[in-house]
């Protein structure tokens, strides 16, 4: 892992997975993140460049909100089936999602996140007391409407 000095706020990694016996590089990934004060710029290159995307956050220092999002492309590649040899195109492929994270008292936060494909996410969490937090969630799919999910948690901290 290679990085700026901290007080810059700038990180960046690398990592390669190699195959020995085959003598070929496998997966290699690249990311970086640039935080100033309540911004933060992120993004990576992963699965040998088939897949790009950048991350934005925004978190306020005067409100209890914080808005994330996440713009992504993949590339176009041929991947090959080990087992039948038969070669698979891979579509280029473009998506985003965007989230916020609402903290109206310190032991409440509200959720909510919406991607380009449908899936509108909802989530409440309420901390119980010290070391108890209880979550609701729901999964909405605004394009296919039957394949909606709700969520109960309960989280025990020691």
């Amino acid at each position: 892992q290679l990085a700026c000095p901290l007080d810059l706020g700038c990180h960046s990694v690398c990592r390669v997975t190699t195959d020995l016996v085959a003598k070929k590089v496998t997966d290699a990934s690249a990311g970086f993140l640039h935080k100033a004060g309540n911004l933060a710029l992120g993004g990576y290159v992963r699965d040998l460049g088939k897949v790009n995307a950048v991350h934005f956050c925004y978190d306020s220092a005067a409100y209890p909100v914080t808005i994330a999002s996440e713009f992504g492309h993949n590339l176009p590649y041929t991947e090959v089936n080990e087992e039948t040899k038969e070669e698979v195109q891979r579509p280029a492929k473009n998506w985003f999602t965007i989230g916020a994270l609402y903290r109206p008292t310190a032991d409440t936060a509200i959720r909510a996140k919406i991607s380009h494909d449908g899936p509108i996410g909802l989530a409440y969490s309420q901390t119980i007391r010290q070391g108890v937090t209880l979550s609701l969630s729901a999964q909405l799919d605004a394009v296919a409407l039957k394949s909606n999910k709700v969520g109960f948690g309960l989280k025990f901290d020691a």
